[in-house]
């Protein structure tokens, strides 16, 4: 079921019907249901393995609610997942790094003034 719904996650073509729909409510009620969160608190992931790869937000409640409007998701990687990092650095020219330093532009977003050279 993980491997299904990361597929069709990661192959969804916008204008075309989205088919992960059961494979995020199955995850949802393996992983998510059985906590019981409070509606609104903070959702701490620490991926494991091919959990790494498993975008949580997109996750499904019964009422095909995405996981990301029940609760803030935040993602810290263990240990090990560092220290792999560490012994093969990624391809920068293959990275994304995005961040809001421009007030003016993202008037909603905290200016973060260090932001544009950590990028660079």
């Amino acid at each position: 079921v993980l491997h299904q719904f990361v597929r069709a996650v990661r192959h969804s073509v916008p204008g075309q019907p989205y088919q992960g729909h059961d494979w995020g409510r199955t995850l949802y009620s393996v992983l998510i249901r059985p906590a019981q969160l409070p509606r609104g608190s903070r959702l701490i992931i620490v991926p494991h393995q091919e959990l790494t790869a498993l975008p949580f937000e997109a996750l499904e409640n019964r009422t095909g609610e995405y996981l990301l409007t029940e609760h803030p998701v935040v993602y810290q990687y263990s240990a090990l997942f560092m220290e792999d990092s560490a012994r093969q650095p990624p391809d920068l020219k293959k990275s994304l790094a995005v961040a809001p330093f421009d007030a003016t532009t993202f008037a909603a977003y905290v200016t973060l003034p260090a932001s544009a050279r950590e990028v660079r």
